[in-house]
């Protein structure tokens, strides 16, 4: 077994990989996308949990709600290690 990387061509086929290699292009355009939506309807915060802090930004949706993203466009809640610490207390007391 070697430490060399093999072509994604070689193991795949030429018109796999070219498929492959126009999908990560099209997935870098839509988080710049992304990025840029953040910035026009987003407002840069910090989260509030003890052992996270990151910058992200909170996007006021149609009900009024804000909902924290992370700067590609993630919501916050799917990565944030304090996650949940952020339960509603409805959710808490349904269980």
């Amino acid at each position: 077994m070697t430490d060399r990387l093999v072509p994604a061509a070689d193991i795949l086929g030429n018109e796999v990989a070219k498929s492959l290699e126009v999908l990560h292009k099209d997935l870098e355009a839509a988080r710049e996308r992304m990025q840029r939506l953040l910035a026009q309807v987003g407002k840069p915060a910090v989260c509030r949990g003890p052992n996270c802090g990151k910058g992200l930004w909170m996007v006021k949706h149609n009900s009024g709600r804000f909902t924290p993203y992370d700067p590609d466009g993630t919501n916050h809640f799917i990565t944030c290690i304090d996650a949940p610490l952020f339960k509603r207390e409805k959710e808490k007391h349904a269980r």
